[in-house]
């Protein structure tokens, strides 16, 4: 492999995708902390928003482990709508 080649020339063999998604990753993150510490009304509202999403994520994993077959497929269709992924052929077909 060559320096050049942009998918292995990262930090200890590991590709610089990795590290400028993490990069981005840490980025938001830090813009959030930093908006945070500015003020407390913002605080406040980046503190419900994170656990407004947090009670959306187990309520999904509380269907998809304990619900019925149903509502689990019901789950995994609006994931699949979410990332935009087609909807696979019905057995019926």
């Amino acid at each position: 492999m060559s320096d050049d080649d942009p998918g292995h020339g990262g930090v200890g063999g590991r590709s610089l995708a990795i590290w400028l998604r993490v990069g981005v990753g840490l980025g938001v993150v830090g813009a959030q902390g930093a908006a945070a510490w500015r003020s407390p009304a913002l605080s406040a509202i980046l503190a419900a928003e994170a656990a407004v999403l947090l009670v959306a994520i187990l309520l999904m994993v509380g269907v998809v482990v304990f619900g019925s077959d149903r509502a689990c497929n019901r789950v995994f269709r609006l994931l699949r709508w979410i990332s935009g992924r087609a909807e696979p052929p019905s057995p019926e077909q």
